[in-house]
């Protein structure tokens, strides 16, 4: 299957990507862009978006995934990443693919924290969304940085064989004071803007949504809240809950197959 590297954007802001081409383009197939998560969790997720694009590409759809600046395979370090960064990222990203596709309909999947830049450049972005899937996304940055921090001590605890309550003790009580997390490094804007950041659903992104939670999360009814105005069509993901984000889950031979064929199956209409 046809898959191009790639640098684009501007001279001072150069991103990596692959391009995945279609591999027999159906008519009304949108061009799909997918958001990465952050940290470890991008690194978790890395094969499955990969499957995923591979399968879109497949059936149809061409399809772009790309590192935001100062993280994976794109220029700049990890300190200069940030959440308002990302979310131009994704302008620039979603301008790529439309150049290297010619499409006029468009699928973005967002992935943990990838749902969130999803969500806030959808609002800016002249772009046609015919689907936005929001795959555990991000509606709160303060109830994300809480979740990171547990999911930082577990690891540690882990991975050094060291009870929690010892980690517990050692790392910054506030998660907006944390530094670190599962090994990637928390700069001190990207906490502030993570903790300014509460998705509120102000206006239309795209024709059909598509919710897809497996996190178990406690804030469910509010994120379904937020999302009630965000498009013409909700839809929900009723299938087998297959986890991701674990360490279990990146050494495991299978990936979420349910849920990527639930996402192909929608955004693919020849699948």
């Amino acid at each position: 299957m046809a898959a191009t590297p790639l640098y684009f954007g501007d001279s001072n802001r150069r991103l990596y990507g692959v391009y995945h081409h279609a591999e027999i383009r159906a008519p009304r197939a949108p061009a799909c862009l997918l958001f990465n998560p952050f940290g470890e969790e991008a690194i978790r997720s890395f094969r499955i978006l990969k499957q995923l694009a591979e399968r879109l590409a497949r059936s149809g759809s061409p399809v772009l995934r790309f590192d935001y600046y100062g993280s994976g395979d794109s220029e700049g370090v990890c300190g200069e990443l940030d959440f308002d960064g990302m979310v131009r990222d994704a302008a620039t990203a979603q301008e790529e693919l439309e150049a290297l596709s010619g499409a006029r309909r468009f699928a973005w999947i967002g992935l943990g924290l990838g749902g969130a830049v999803a969500l806030r450049a959808a609002s800016a972005t002249p772009a046609t969304l015919a689907h936005l899937f929001l795959w555990d996304a991000v509606l709160s940055g303060d109830a994300y940085l809480v979740g990171l921090r547990a999911a930082h001590v577990a690891a540690l605890s882990q991975a050094l064989d060291t009870p929690a309550a010892r980690i517990e003790r050692e790392t910054p009580a506030p998660p907006e004071d944390m530094t670190e997390a599962m090994g990637f490094h928390l700069p001190d804007r990207l906490r502030a803007q993570l903790m300014d950041f509460a998705f509120a659903g102000e206006k239309r992104l795209a024709q059909q949504c598509h919710v897809i939670t497996t996190s178990g999360r406690a804030d469910a009814a509010a994120c379904e809240d937020a999302l009630t105005s965000i498009a013409s069509e909700i839809h929900h993901y009723d299938g087998d809950v297959e986890a991701w984000n674990s360490a279990d889950a990146m050494n495991a031979y299978t990936i979420p197959s349910g849920i990527l064929n639930y996402i192909t199956d929608i955004a693919s209409p020849s699948a």
